[in-house]
């Protein structure tokens, strides 16, 4: 365990190139440097980490201690790891963001205190469902994977990273946003909402593009799902993010059930379509589930996207509508939960199931 924390960390001591991470492969950089600060991309790629490495100029105190706050922000599920030193002691303070709310879940102190002049590497990483910690001085490691979802809820670390410092009692050496299982060439990326995060399900593995993801091999299916997420707000993310992947062999585009607007809700998957051709990519869309607040647009959306297979613009379609609902637009027995709005695990084993079916030459 220590030899792969040690290897992990080390890449913030090489230059010119990057070491092996935890996993044994070599982990793909979105952004480097202090220049890429404050950070503008916005993203929920499962799987990735935030790290800085800087030196204390002072020692804190009790009035004016030092501090180092590392995280991602967002509207509803951001979170903040601060590392604070007040002159006896080195904290970590971890909080949910929740708009301007910010509510603390734990607090860890560390074994070794902030001293002037050492090099310190601090890595926040959240891995699909827990929150990881590291924060090393060198020689001593304090780490901490036990903030999992759903006690705390953490999400998937929605949002932009951000590092923020207590002024000029410290100075950052470099910070880094990447991932130890991304690649740019992936099989396929994947873009979607609460069907793809699967807040819904007690276990991540019971979503169907995790079971995707599980028979095609973990680096080969990149997953970006956000509950709540609509056409529209995936905007935000989808630019960095299609081009990070920018090799990916097929896009699956599962958007919808937050959307309620048919004519934006095509422009905007028209050009998210457009997007992921220009790149190489195969298109692969989803019809969309019952939602009882919004059936019109649900039914144009799905006739537009299965119509969008019969005209070639997309190579094929998950018809999901069709496992899950009946031609009615009703859910079928055992398919929906109780918000009658997600799909249950059942429902999932058989979406990836047509998955497979539909989409042969991924498998």
């Amino acid at each position: 365990m220590l030899k792969n924390l040690s290897v992990l960390l080390s890449f913030f001591l090489s230059v010119n190139c990057l070491s092996a991470d935890m996993t044994g492969s070599t982990p793909y950089v979105f952004e480097s440097g202090l220049t890429a600060l404050p950070s503008s991309v916005e993203t929920t790629l499962e799987e990735i980490s935030i790290a800085v490495s800087f030196t204390v100029t002072r020692v804190g105190t009790f009035l004016d201690p030092v501090s180092v706050d590392v995280g991602k922000d967002a509207s509803l599920a951001g979170t903040s790891v601060n590392l604070v030193s007040n002159g006896w002691s080195t904290k970590l303070f971890i909080s949910k963001l929740n708009r301007s709310e910010k509510t603390l879940v734990k607090t860890f102190t560390l074994p070794f205190s902030l001293s002037v002049g050492k090099t310190y590497e601090f890595i926040v990483t959240k891995d699909v469902r827990t929150l990881k910690i590291s924060v090393s001085n060198g020689r001593r490691v304090f780490t901490d994977d036990s903030l999992s979802y759903p006690t705390p809820f953490f999400g998937l670390l929605w949002g932009k990273p951000f590092v923020k410092h207590s002024g000029d009692s410290v100075k950052l050496i470099d910070y880094k946003l990447y991932s130890g299982t991304a690649k740019p060439d992936p099989l396929m990326a994947v873009w979607g909402d609460s069907f793809i995060e699967g807040s819904s399900l007690n276990s991540a593995s019971d979503r169907y593009i995790a079971k995707v993801q599980s028979e095609l091999g973990h680096s080969e299916v990149a997953i970006m799902g956000r509950g709540g997420e609509s056409s529209s707000s995936v905007q935000n993310r989808f630019r960095s993010e299609v081009a990070w992947l920018s090799g990916a062999r097929y896009a699956y585009i599962a958007l919808g059930a937050n959307d309620t607007y048919f004519p934006e809700w095509k422009a905007n998957i028209s050009s998210m379509i457009a997007a992921v051709k220009r790149n190489g990519m195969i298109p692969i869309l989803a019809t969309l589930a019952p939602r009882a607040d919004r059936m019109d647009f649900i039914r144009d959306a799905n006739a537009w996207i299965r119509t969008a297979k019969a005209t070639g613009l997309v190579k094929h379609v998950v018809d999901l509508a069709s496992i899950v609902s009946t031609s009615n637009g009703e859910w079928r027995q055992g398919m929906d939960l109780p918000d009658h709005v997600h799909p249950t695990r059942q429902a999932h084993q058989l979406i990836f199931q047509e998955f497979k079916r539909v989409v042969p030459d991924l498998f």
